[in-house]
């Protein structure tokens, strides 16, 4: 079987770019702030789910309709111990 990287079709690619700028404006995230964002889409309930990657561990998630209604967000630099 030949290796070779996964290419995204323009619309994924599109779909995936608008909600790694939504978890961003709603986080209120810089560039500085954050390693990598990946996005999860769970089909049968319709949610999307961003999740905000640091060093080590989650800064954050967004959660939202597939529609881009925002559900609910998670921000752990906002919790003090």
């Amino acid at each position: 079987m030949k290796k070779e990287t996964i290419k995204l079709l323009p619309v994924v690619k599109a779909y995936t770019d608008y909600f790694v700028r939504r978890a961003k404006r709603v986080l209120k995230l810089k560039d500085s702030d954050y390693e990598h964002i990946n996005i999860d889409f769970y089909g049968r309930t319709g949610v999307v789910c961003a999740w905000v990657h640091g060093k080590g561990s989650v800064i954050g998630r967004a959660e939202f309709e597939s529609d881009g209604r925002l559900k609910a967000t998670y921000d752990s630099r906002l919790e003090t111990d």
